[in-house]
């Protein structure tokens, strides 16, 4: 075969490809716990993520004290969130990135990450060759601070927004511990428009009744997204397994009006938490994609699935490895959830 004749094949395979990859979209939700950078922010409870030199203070240590847990105390007392800390899990949480989906996902929706400005250094300094836009995150009221965020390969429709959720019957106390909801709109490969939501609900120590009030209010802001956009909505949605069984919280609230991830696809998979206390396994991380939407994208079911391969994502109990010090072992206490959404005629 001629090397002209084989330069037209590779061509003409090139734009195949191409054109196949442009009629798939790939979204991924990924709690990183606890993103924090090295830096002490006066406005956060980030005292546990600071490098030990700063921690030698008495101011520091009374306020580690306060802290009724004593894992948590232990560690806002001893642990080293140096640069070099920092770098081992950035360098970790790309590596699931990138062996999660081909290339990486078309977009990320994140959880508990303290600011934009470490999410960019996770972009620029572990993910530069992926193609992500800048990381989009509107810097919230939870004390933890704590944020969701979210990072695209395609561009932005509109400026994104905030929607802070209306809690009915929450003391200030409760309501400093919770999170609003990110809503962006991104343009897709054919020029039409995806509405996305990154969420991360109350956890499961508040009362269910907050979960089903943010629960509420999502599907509420579902209703204002025009009906020919493809819509999606991840993230932490903090409902353990024992409580949808009791309150079916998925069946009144979800199924109505998204098909839910682990409902549709993913049949044989366990869970993306595991909650050693009660040996038991939550789906606390879910992507719902609109059932209404008249988009021609649509979800592709055998699409969707856990990704928990990486070296350090999974303890050798078969269980999501939280990211502990002083070794710097293991990723995220949460596993990615991710699914592909398929043009259709």
């Amino acid at each position: 075969m001629s090397l002209f004749r084989i330069a037209i094949l590779s061509g003409v395979f090139f734009v195949f490809v191409r054109a196949e990859a442009s009629k798939k979209f790939t979204v991924m939700t990924f709690n990183v716990e606890n993103l924090f950078d090295i830096k002490d922010d006066p406005n956060k409870n980030d005292e546990t993520f600071l490098p030990l030199s700063f921690k030698k203070n008495i101011r520091h240590k009374r306020q580690c004290q306060k802290i009724q847990v004593k894992k948590w105390r232990d560690q806002c007392l001893l642990w080293d969130w140096s640069e070099a800390t920092l770098k081992i899990k950035l360098k970790r949480l790309a590596q699931v990135i990138r062996e999660s989906a081909p290339g990486g996902a078309d977009l990320i929706l994140f959880q508990e990450v303290e600011n934009k400005s470490v999410l960019n250094r996770l972009r620029r300094e572990y993910l530069s060759s992926l193609g992500y836009g800048e990381p989009i995150l509107i810097e919230g009221a939870d004390v933890r601070g704590i944020d969701v965020a979210m990072m695209s390969k395609h561009s932005l429709k509109e400026k994104p927004q905030l929607l802070n959720i209306p809690f009915k019957g929450i003391s200030e106390k409760r309501r400093g511990d919770t999170r609003g909801i990110l809503k962006a709109t991104f343009v897709m490969p054919d020029q039409t428009l995806l509405t996305a939501f990154s969420v991360h609900f109350p956890a499961p120590f508040h009362p269910a009744r907050f979960r089903e009030q943010a629960f509420d209010f999502l599907n509420a802001q579902l209703k204002e997204v025009p009906r020919h956009h493809a819509v999606v909505a991840g993230g932490d949605f903090n409902i353990p397994s024992q409580e949808d069984r009791e309150r079916k919280l998925l069946k009144k609230y979800a199924e109505p009006f998204w098909s839910v991830s682990h409902k549709v696809g993913c049949r044989k998979c366990r869970g993306t938490n595991y909650y050693a206390p009660k040996k038991s396994w939550s789906f606390l991380d879910m992507i719902l994609v609109s059932k209404k939407s008249q988009s021609k994208w649509k979800l592709d079911f055998k699409s969707v699935r856990i990704h928990n391969k990486s070296s350090e994502q999974t303890s050798s109990k078969g269980h999501p490895k939280a990211f502990s010090m002083p070794k710097a072992q293991g990723v995220s206490d949460h596993w990615p959830v991710l699914l592909t959404l398929k043009k259709g005629p």
